[in-house]
């Protein structure tokens, strides 16, 4: 009696990729694609500190918290969990700090805290696609070790989009940013309100996430209706940095919280996604992928 060949099965990460290759290719002018790549901090304690059926649990909670959140999502493995969303960039920002904020502690979350990675598709073929999740793992392992503050974690998520939506000036934000904390620490600011000084200044042109990108890439003057319709979308932008639902404004409040917004999507558990199987993603360094 010959042996049958085993069922084969697509991975996660397949699977991710093949999200990613049809959400790009079904994008229209103005939108782009938003990957986040995420998993949970001090999962590894939480397993030696409770035990491998408590960290199952938890990885269980995420997953049903993750399935309440708008996108497409996926269970990579252990702890680790992808996010896609695809929109304008400002749906992108709403979208994504809604995700974020919805898995933190402080919104009903589990007890950990998420970790994040974002890599930003606008209209790239299979190489940005396939880039994507590796340049996302690698700004998740930054994040993960620098432990950044729940505002400075919304900032980068803006800084991120920022750049996707205007890549000729986004290195000017940072420009003006090393030029303010310049300023601020010939004026003797403490490091700490430098740090947010700093922030702010590389945020200064955040008001463009709302605007038209046909209209940000324009590259010469604005005639009177696309003033007017600059004009119209600057509530909605400056409401873009508001705090998250339930999460207070203040620096001391936002440094002990962590993630934004409010949302709903589509997430998968794994069943082969237990506590004892962390094995790390693996990191790769290809930052081509806004």
């Amino acid at each position: 009696m010959s042996a049958s060949a085993p069922t084969l099965t697509t991975s996660p990460r397949a699977q991710l990729r093949r999200a990613l290759d049809d959400a790009v290719a079904g994008l229209q002018a103005g939108r782009a694609v938003l990957l986040l790549a995420l998993d949970l901090d001090d999962f590894r304690r939480y397993n030696a500190e409770h035990g491998y059926e408590a960290g199952d649990a938890l990885l269980e909670r995420f997953a049903a918290r993750l399935a309440g959140v708008e996108g497409a999502s996926f269970a990579l493995g252990a702890d680790a969990f992808a996010l896609v969303l695809e929109g304008t960039p400002e749906e992108l920002w709403r979208r994504g700090a809604g995700a974020l904020w919805a898995l933190d502690p402080g919104s009903g979350g589990v007890e950990l805290r998420c970790s994040f990675g974002a890599a930003v598709i606008e209209d790239g073929g299979a190489a940005e696609t396939a880039d994507a999740l590796a340049v996302a793992e690698d700004r998740l392992a930054d994040q993960r070790n620098r432990a950044p503050s729940v505002a400075e974690r919304y900032g980068e998520l803006i800084l991120a989009i920022l750049a996707a939506q205007q890549p000729l000036t986004s290195e000017h934000a940072f420009d003006v940013a090393a030029l303010a904390a310049g300023v601020a620490a010939r004026l003797g600011v403490d490091p700490l309100d430098r740090g947010l000084v700093r922030r702010a200044a590389e945020l200064h042109d955040v008001g463009k996430i709302a605007i038209d990108p046909a209209i940000v890439h324009n590259p010469g003057p604005l005639d009177d209706a696309e003033w007017r319709r600059c004009a119209s979308t600057r509530p909605s932008a400056t409401s873009c940095c508001s705090p998250p639902r339930r999460c207070a404004p203040s620096r001391r409040s936002c440094a002990r919280a962590t993630s934004a917004g409010t949302a709903a999507a589509t997430p998968t558990a794994s069943p082969a996604m237990t506590s004892r199987s962390r094995h790390g993603s693996s990191r790769h360094a290809t930052p081509t992928t806004r």
